[in-house]
């Protein structure tokens, strides 16, 4: 039996390496774990999240 990968799937597969690459150069370079790598990604993600949503406590939605 031949396996024949879609585009989608080696799309996927490079992507995830790429992913993983990354991470790993970051892990290198910071000294943390990838679950303290997830944990600041995180809390920044929410961070701008919250900024973003208190920006339209100043908008007028008024008619």
């Amino acid at each position: 039996m031949k396996w024949k990968l879609s585009s989608k799937q080696t799309n996927h597969f490079f992507a995830s390496l790429c992913g993983y690459v990354k991470l790993e150069l970051l892990k290198e370079s910071t000294q943390l774990n990838h679950f303290a790598l997830r944990s600041k990604l995180y809390l920044k993600a929410i961070r701008s999240a919250f900024d973003a949503l208190q920006q339209f406590k100043h908008i007028s939605f008024a008619a």
